[in-house]
C-alpha cells in the first residue's frame, strides 16, 4: 500500500508545471539577449498558455537547471531545419 501511495504522490508532482503541449513548429530565427533567447517561428505553435504571442518562444537564462542544453537542441534544430515541440 505504501508502494501504490508513493508511486501516485511521484507521478503527480512531475506534471506540476506542464501545461500543454506545443506542436511541432520550425524556428525562423534566433535572437540571444542579456537574460533570455527568443526564438522566432514560421508558423504559429499551439497555445495552451493563451498567449497572445503564438509565433514566438522565450528560452529565459537560469529558469531550469538544464536551460544550457535546452538552448543547444534549440539552436541544433535551428541549424538542421528540424522541427521542436515541447511542454510548457
Amino acid at each position: 500500500m505504501k508502494k501504490l501511495i508513493l508511486s501516485i504522490l511521484l507521478s503527480t508532482s512531475f506534471n506540476a508545471f506542464a501545461v500543454g503541449n506545443i506542436s511541432p513548429v520550425e524556428i525562423s530565427g534566433m535572437y540571444v539577449r542579456e537574460s533570455r533567447v527568443d526564438i522566432y517561428l514560421t508558423t504559429a505553435h499551439t497555445n495552451p498558455n493563451g498567449c497572445s504571442i503564438t509565433n514566438q518562444l522565450v528560452l529565459i537564462a537560469d529558469e531550469f537547471a538544464n536551460t544550457n542544453q535546452m538552448y543547444s537542441a534549440i539552436l541544433s534544430a535551428h541549424m538542421s531545419g528540424k522541427r521542436i515541440s515541447g511542454y510548457v
